[in-house]
């Protein structure tokens, strides 16, 4: 194959600046001997010259024009034939992936396109889409974030079988050496996007599985081999976070990558004393105060960092606030100014160090993480894309979180009104806890 397209197999892909992120993990897991569905990757060079074309075009008429360059051309006549040739050894449908080199960073997660349920003759347009993916608004947005120009950076476009999974989802291997798997009957697809929460379960360095919910919808023996596919891909590829498939009763790979921790943040136990003086009138007009100021503190490229108020804040939060229990999902802790934020094109009302809190975790709202104090997702479970972002950029993160009767989505902390400014709530990611004070 040329360098414009490489099998999975060959020794080219395993150079992300080739192949992009995906791409080459998923063939070093091949030639670890981990359950990978074999395909191949139009590289990243392909589409250098397109994504440049289509950069000017973002600047002289914006992301519609833009995209619409990358659809409407087509390729040249030898790569398309190569493309063809390559699809000749895989089974129908096919699925069309973005692997960028970008996407080996957590904050990426979730940013592009896949396409699904395609013959080989479509794979040509499918490339161009996944292309096109790149100057959507919604990426547009986290390239802005990121500080990273559109079309700088290459999109590579893995092309495999598409399976009809029986289960899917995604696992962690903990420092402990315990496996945490998130699963769904059928496609993992909307447990990724945040849609839906999924089942949970914990395997132990012994093999004890725990969680009732996921044994009863998988079986305790496909959870099992889901986590030593798991500690598979973290002991050879130093990945600690696969996505996952079983299809035919055997769990492949979908994806790997080093996931982050986040440091922990301001919080912690309060002594009698601490907690009657948080309570004084005094400490919640100071509170009231401190969550009014402007937060600028720089934190690097693009983002601003915690202040010296915010530990005083949480604390003003845990002595007062009414707790609610979700699920940990982005270690650490935070606190700031509570901000519902109904869609990712309603954000004028949001400021640097808000906690964000929204309906589900989708991967639209991520540009909003770079300089949020906190995310709480009152739906969706912990393996969603949106919550890898989080972990990347150590925001602190709880999801299937009942806010709804202390955050009003058409009242207080709905709209950035001056009556909705003074809501203030600690985000524990360790512990999955919410704190919501109005001050």
């Amino acid at each position: 194959m040329s360098p414009r397209v490489v099998g999975l197999d060959d020794p080219e892909a395993l150079d992300v600046s080739l192949v992009g992120a995906k791409a080459a993990g998923l063939a070093r897991a091949r030639r670890a001997g981990l359950a990978t569905l074999d395909g191949f990757v139009v590289t990243l060079a392909a589409s250098a010259g397109p994504l440049r074309g289509a950069a000017a075009e973002l600047a002289r008429r914006g992301s519609g024009a833009a995209r619409m360059v990358l659809l409407r051309d087509e390729l040249d006549e030898a790569l398309t034939a190569e493309i063809g040739a390559a699809a000749v050894g895989l089974a129908e449908p096919l699925i069309a992936r973005s692997s960028s080199a970008l996407e080996g960073e957590g904050t990426w997660a979730g940013a592009f396109a896949s396409l699904g349920e395609l013959r080989r003759h479509e794979v040509p347009k499918a490339l161009r889409s996944v292309w096109s993916a790149m100057f959507t608004l919604e990426a547009l947005e986290r390239f802005e974030a990121a500080g990273v120009e559109p079309g700088s950076a290459g999109m590579g476009v893995l092309v495999q079988t598409e399976l009809a999974p029986d289960c899917g989802g995604a696992a962690t291997v903990e420092a402990n050496g315990s496996v945490s798997v998130s699963a769904v009957k059928g496609s993992p697809r909307d447990l990724l996007a945040g849609w839906v929460p999924g089942v949970r379960a914990a395997v132990g360095p012994d093999g004890s599985v725990s969680g009732t919910e996921a044994t009863e919808l998988i079986g305790a023996v496909t959870l099992g081999e889901v986590a030593a596919l798991a500690r598979q891909a973290a002991d050879s590829l130093d990945c600690n976070l696969i996505e996952w498939a079983v299809s035919g009763g055997t769990p492949v790979l979908l994806q790997v990558q080093r996931t982050r921790t986040a440091a922990a943040g301001p919080g912690g136990d309060l002594d009698d004393e601490a907690l009657r003086e948080l309570r004084q009138p005094e400490a919640l007009a100071m509170a009231r105060e401190a969550l009014r100021r402007p937060r600028t503190e720089p934190l690097g490229r693009n983002r601003v960092g915690r202040d010296r108020w915010e530990p005083f804040l949480a604390s003003v939060a845990i002595a007062n606030g009414e707790f609610r229990d979700g699920l940990a999902a982005s270690p650490g802790v935070g606190a700031g100014r509570a901000m519902w934020v109904s869609s990712p094109t309603a954000v004028d009302h949001v400021r640097p160090r808000d906690v964000i809190v929204v309906q589900y975790p989708l991967s639209n709202f991520a540009p909003l993480l770079w300089d949020a104090a906190g995310l709480v997702a009152l739906g969706g479970g912990p393996s969603a894309h949106l919550m890898e972002v989080a972990r990347s950029l150590t925001v602190p993160a709880v999801v299937g979180c009942p806010l709804d009767d202390l955050i009003d989505p058409h009242g207080s902390a709905g709209n950035g009104d001056s009556d909705s400014d003074d809501v203030l709530a600690i985000v524990d990611g360790d512990t999955g806890r919410v704190a919501v004070l109005e001050l």
